[in-house]
């Protein structure tokens, strides 16, 4: 009997670009969206490619949301899409594939980021696969922000990636950046860490010489040096607003 697939979506406000989302999902068994409360018409989009869409408070909670999606799928395997990515035809033909294997219980997938327009050839996101797809009793979700699947057993990585449409400008990519560096403030402060001076520049320095050196992005020519600086940027932010929480009675 064929393994069936879960396809799970997590959302907040992407009215605008869900449906693009979601229109690439139609071959999976079945399409699960979670949406964060949103204020726009993220919902009314969902609604109109499944019925299994459900409201859930978020709480600055990655892991909690995709472990809600999980426990509310029914699928053999469930596969974990964001709104601003896309399964291009090819990789759903390899997914398919992939989940007759008997011995893998996950599997890794890279991504193509498609920032300001330009389709990235290299930097980090080509060379870091993220696990997406996995059998739906294999693990659970750890991690506030930058979430990671746990699972347990046997992996192995696509060799198609994920179309990733992740900023449309670079003001988006700031606004991203602000968010998620905030989240990233409050883990340090629940692990009881502290801000160096030292981490404020080898954090981001190393950031940067990983996507734009070892990786090469500089291949990208400006496109791969502008996404390399951004990059640099969450790391220092994330420690300087840990430092400033510290300094707060």
């Amino acid at each position: 009997m064929t393994p069936t697939v879960s396809a799970c979506v997590i959302a907040r406000n992407e009215a605008d670009e869900l449906a693009d989302c979601l229109a690439t999902l139609r071959w999976a068994d079945e399409l699960v969206v979670v949406d964060d409360e949103s204020t726009d018409e993220t919902v009314k989009v969902a609604e109109r490619f499944t019925p299994r869409v459900l409201v859930r408070a978020k709480n600055d909670d990655f892991a909690a949301q995709r472990n809600f999606a999980l426990d509310t799928a029914s699928g053999d395997w469930v596969l974990f899409v964001d709104a601003d990515e896309r399964v291009s035809e090819a990789l759903r033909d390899e997914i398919r594939g992939a989940i007759l294997a008997h011995d893998v219980d996950g599997y890794f997938v890279r991504r193509q980021d498609i920032n300001f327009g330009y389709a990235f050839r290299y930097g980090e996101s080509m060379r870091a696969p993220i696990l997406r797809l996995a059998r739906r009793k294999a693990g659970r979700f750890l991690g506030r922000v930058h979430e990671t699947w746990d699972v347990r057993g046997a992996t192995r990585v696509l060799r198609t990636p994920l179309q990733h449409y992740s900023h449309a400008d670079i003001s988006a990519f700031l606004r991203k950046v602000d968010y998620q560096s905030s989240l990233a403030a409050a883990r340090l402060a629940d692990e009881g860490r502290g801000a160096r001076a030292w981490e404020l520049v080898v954090y981001p320095l190393g950031n940067f010489v990983r996507n734009y050196v070892v990786h090469q992005g500089f291949r990208d020519g400006v496109p791969g040096l502008i996404y390399a600086s951004l990059m640099a940027l969450h790391p220092f932010l994330a420690r300087a607003k840990r430092w400033e929480r510290q300094q707060r009675p």
